[in-house]
C-alpha cells in the first residue's frame, strides 16, 4: 500500500472520535448512532455511494498496511453495520453483522468501541463492539484476523451488557451479564470466561461465575478495554 497515502490519512484521522456515544441515567443508557466521518476519495470508490462511515482505522493485520472501515447503510434504527477491509484501495473483505447473526439482531446494532490488539507475537487481530440502539443492553464482538493473505473472522459474539479484556501475556477474559438483576441496568452477576489465542482461535480455557452482583456500567460503557 503507497506508504505517502497511508500517512496522510493518518494525518486526517489524528484526532478520532467515538464511533457511538451513550448517556447513562437512572432509567438506563441513551444510545446515539455514530456521526458521519469526512471520508477520503479513495475509500469512499471502495464502499458503497450512500453508506455511512462510523470508523476509519489504518491496521496492520499483515506485513503490509491496510484500512478497516466500518460502515453502515444510513437507517437510524436498522443500521446493518458492516466491517470492511481496504487495501491497495480495494475492498478485500466485508463482513457483515445480518450475515454473522442474523437479521433479526444483527441490522439494529451500531458502533460502539474498536481496537487492534497483539493475540500472540506473532498476530495481530482487530476487534469491533457494536451496541444496539434499544436500550444498549446488547453487545456484539467481532474478531478479525488474517490468515493466508485472507481475512476472516476469527471470533464472534453476542453477550449483554458485556466486556472483552486484553491482558498482558496472551490472556483474554469476556465479561458478560446474567441479566439477572431487579432491571435491566440494576447490578447482576456476571460469567467470565478466559481464553488463550491457539490454533488461530480464540479458545475457552476456563470460566467462573462472580459473587456479587456488578453494576453493568463499569463493563457496557467500555466493552473493549486494554489491559497492561
Amino acid at each position: 500500500m503507497n506508504r505517502a497515502w497511508i500517512l496522510a490519512l493518518l494525518a486526517i484521522l489524528a484526532c478520532p472520535g467515538p464511533a457511538q456515544t451513550s448517556s447513562a441515567g437512572p432509567l438506563g443508557v441513551l444510545v446515539s448512532p455514530p456521526k458521519r466521518l469526512q471520508v477520503p476519495p479513495d475509500i469512499r470508490s471502495a464502499i458503497p455511494a450512500k453508506s455511512v462511515v462510523g470508523l476509519i482505522q489504518p491496521t496492520q493485520l499483515t506485513g503490509d498496511s491496510e484500512i478497516v472501515v466500518i460502515y453502515d447503510l444510513g437507517d437510524e434504527y436498522e443500521p446493518n453495520a458492516h466491517i470492511a477491509v481496504i487495501r491497495d484501495h480495494a475492498r478485500v473483505a466485508d463482513f457483515s453483522l445480518v450475515k454473522l447473526f442474523g437479521e433479526d439482531i444483527g441490522d439494529t446494532y451500531a458502533l460502539f468501541q474498536s481496537a487492534q490488539l497483539s493475540l500472540s507475537p506473532s498476530q495481530n487481530g482487530f476487534i469491533a463492539a457494536f451496541r444496539n440502539i434499544g436500550d444498549g443492553a446488547g453487545t456484539l464482538f467481532v474478531l478479525i484476523t488474517e490468515n493466508g493473505e485472507k481475512f476472516k473472522v476469527a471470533w464472534q459474539k453476542g453477550a449483554t451488557q458485556a466486556q472483552f479484556q486484553v491482558h498482558a501475556g496472551g490472556t483474554f477474559q469476556l465479561w458478560d451479564s446474567h441479566g439477572d438483576g431487579d432491571c435491566i441496568w440494576c447490578p447482576s452477576h456476571y460469567e467470565v470466561t478466559n481464553f488463550v489465542w491457539k490454533n488461530d482461535a480464540l479458545a475457552k480455557v476456563s470460566s467462573f461465575a462472580t459473587k456479587h452482583a456488578l453494576s453493568p456500567y463499569q463493563f457496557s460503557e467500555k466493552p473493549v478495554l486494554l489491559r497492561p
